[in-house]
Order: C-alpha cells, then sequence, then structure tokens
C-alpha cells in the first residue's frame, strides 16, 4: 500500500479525509504522525471531521473511552469531536496529527464557509 493511500486511510479513521494530491500527500505524510486518542495533547494540530484541521483543547477518559474536544477553527468556542457512530472513542482509536502542542496565537481563525440557501422549484409535482 503506498504512501498516499495510507496517508487517506489514516485520514478517514480520523474521522474525515485530507484533500490532496499523491504528491502533497507524499510531503505530508512524511511529517504527520498518527496516534493513538490517549496521546492526544491540548494544543496539538489534528485532521477532525470533514477534513477540517482543528486544535485539541482536552481528551478525557471514562469507562475505557475517550471524549476529546477541539477549539472551532471559526472562532475561539470549542465543541466535541465524534466519531462515526456514538460520541466517544475507543482506545484504538488513531488520529492524524500535523503539529504537536501549538499555541492558540500560532493558528488563525478562519472565516466560517458561506453556504448558499437550495434552489427549490415550485409548481411542479414530483
Amino acid at each position: 500500500m503506498g504512501t498516499p493511500r495510507r496517508a487517506m486511510f489514516a485520514s478517514l479513521l480520523a474521522g474525515g479525509a485530507v484533500v490532496a494530491t499523491g504528491q502533497a500527500a507524499d510531503a505530508a505524510s512524511s511529517e504527520t504522525r498518527h496516534l493513538l486518542v490517549a496521546e492526544l495533547r491540548s494544543g496539538d494540530l489534528v485532521v477532525g471531521t470533514g477534513g477540517t484541521v482543528v486544535r485539541i483543547h482536552s481528551v478525557s477518559r471514562s469507562s475505557g473511552r475517550y471524549a476529546v474536544r477541539a477549539f472551532s477553527p471559526f472562532d475561539t468556542s470549542t465543541y466535541l469531536l465524534k466519531p462515526r457512530s456514538g460520541t466517544t472513542f475507543s482506545a484504538a482509536q488513531r488520529f492524524v496529527v500535523l503539529l504537536r502542542r501549538v499555541p492558540a496565537s500560532a493558528v488563525p481563525l478562519t472565516a466560517r464557509p458561506v453556504v448558499a440557501p437550495p434552489s427549490v422549484i415550485d409548481g411542479g409535482r414530483p
């Protein structure tokens, strides 16, 4: 299995897909780490749900499962990262960690994407 495919598979396990060309995936995979959820620390930049890069706020353990809170990339609020099913991660869950222990001042906030309202055609039968 090639490096770009392995990097893509690992990012899918982390809850989102990284959109990258083969060359970009090669470059990214040499610097990324795939860490267990228990090894995450506050300030780590990880690939989150939907392929967004988020900064870890906290990781807490309860009954062998892990709740992971992250800072929103759009404001200073925090939210719970969720796996594909349920609200907590198993101990075997791995995350794609891009950078370790990054201070908040190093992570610029981005504007929330504007989603156009759906076009509705009225007057026809379904």
